[in-house]
């Protein structure tokens, strides 16, 4: 009997230390899960159908941000991306996506515009609007009298919650 608790004991430890090493293996597949879907928002994908493999909504906008985030042609983006993309779709998908931006952050400053305006009619709670703006220019031109200019603008806001709104949100903590 004492052979077999010895058995027991010793199986006990080697499937503990399986277990061990399970939970290891899991951990780190975990976290290379983890790290391939944050590295998915700028993937190109397609949808399949028809003779051609079009792309997604997100893969034109990933296509449009690769394009603006790189100084290159659009007939040469889809040889640096390894993909068969034409000059065409670069360009409407970079339209595309400059258009998304700018209707974006049109709405966001319209509702701040319009929290400034008129306070009473603007939800419950105190706000506070930050702009802060700079000019950046290069004189990579300077001899040929021109000079490449940009104003950057950042905007940040807080808003404190007051009355209803507070009270909704103590109740879903």
């Amino acid at each position: 009997m004492s052979q077999k608790v010895i058995q027991l004991k010793n199986m006990n430890k080697n499937l503990k230390r399986k277990l061990e090493r399970a939970n290891q293996q899991n951990v780190s597949l975990q976290k290379e899960a983890e790290e391939r879907a944050a590295d998915n928002c700028l993937q190109l994908k397609r949808r399949r159908g028809g003779k051609s493999a079009q792309l997604t909504l997100e893969g034109s906008f990933a296509l449009g941000i690769r394009r603006n985030f790189s100084n290159i042609a659009t007939s040469d983006l889809g040889a640096v991306l390894l993909e068969d993309i034409s000059r065409f779709t670069v360009a409407r998908s970079e339209c595309r996506t400059g258009s998304a931006l700018l209707a974006s952050s049109r709405m966001w400053f319209s509702a701040l515009y319009a929290d400034i305006c008129d306070p009473h009619n603007a939800q419950d709670g105190f706000s506070l609007n930050i702009y802060s703006w700079k000019q950046d220019a290069t004189n990579s031109g300077i001899l040929k009298g021109s000079k490449l200019s940009g104003l950057i603008m950042r905007s940040a806001r807080m808003r404190t919650c007051w009355g209803s709104q507070a009270s909704q949100l103590r109740d879903l903590n």
